[in-house]
């Protein structure tokens, strides 16, 4: 639902963060206005928007966090 969403409104990524399963899944919106294929992403990758290539995402270090959090939040 809130993929479609995203695309209408012409949102350039869509990510979805699977903490249970350590994944990202980016979705890149195309020319055409509609999201292309998915790609998998998890640790020890580093990943970053195309919009934002300097701000970076060490998902080995996030889900680490992930691991050990208490509940609290981060």
């Amino acid at each position: 639902m809130k993929r479609a969403a995203y695309e209408k409104a012409g949102v350039p990524e869509y990510w979805v963060v699977d903490p249970a399963g350590r994944i990202v899944y980016i979705s890149i919106l195309g020319p055409d206005g509609a999201y292309g294929g998915t790609t998998i992403h998890a640790a020890p990758e580093v990943i970053a928007p195309r919009r934002f290539p300097e701000l970076t995402f060490d998902l080995e270090h996030i889900f680490s966090v992930l691991d050990h959090a208490d509940g609290d939040g981060l």
